[in-house]
């Protein structure tokens, strides 16, 4: 007796494999794409909380500065730029930048890259000079205005001084500027 031959196959069995393994590529390849997309948005918040905390570290520097001053009894009313307010205070507190006009009052104007000008900002390097980031934040203080009415009391430089200290920094990315600001107040006894 003769073996019986198998009937002709019609390649059913491989049309269906192939579409199978067409659809479980399509999936690995869409769960690649996210985890790439998870990655990079994890690195970009990372990135802005890294300029966010830089920021703020120099904010906090420009006013310990500020009450630096307020502590030896002597205000400032500013300068025109950064390097004649270090040089004009430096015999009273070291690196402390006051502008005599609030030019960055408006938000538009203080989102621009201000800061990249040593006129109108001055390197953050940490309280005790050591501070090392990729991108140095930046900070000045300007002079807004005070409270005190009495002439004889602000001939003698004491009274209530308004300032705002602004302070920016750029993630290691160079994206993302961050800007802080505060309005801080210091008495002059």
């Amino acid at each position: 007796m003769t073996p019986a031959l198998p009937h002709k196959q019609h390649g059913a069995a491989l049309l269906v494999a192939l579409v199978m393994l067409l659809l479980i590529t399509l999936l690995a390849t869409s769960s690649l794409r996210d985890s790439t997309l998870q990655n990079r948005l994890s690195g970009t918040v990372a990135e802005r909380q890294h300029a966010a905390n830089a920021a703020e570290s120099a904010l906090r520097e420009g006013e310990r500065r500020l009450q630096a001053l307020a502590n030896t009894g002597v205000s400032s009313l500013g300068s025109t730029d950064c390097t004649a307010s270090i040089g004009a205070l430096a015999a009273t507190v070291k690196n402390l930048c006051i502008l005599a006009s609030d030019r960055y009052a408006d938000s538009s104007v203080a989102g621009t890259d201000w800061w990249t000008a040593a006129t109108y900002a001055t390197d953050y390097l940490g309280s005790n000079s050591d501070a090392s980031f990729t991108n140095t934040p930046r900070w000045n203080t300007a002079y807004i205005g005070t409270s005190t009415t009495d002439l004889e009391t602000l001939q003698q430089g004491k009274g209530t001084y308004f300032y705002r200290v602004s302070a920016a920094a750029r993630a290691d990315g160079k994206r993302f500027p961050v800007v802080r600001q505060s309005v801080y107040r210091i008495t002059v006894q």
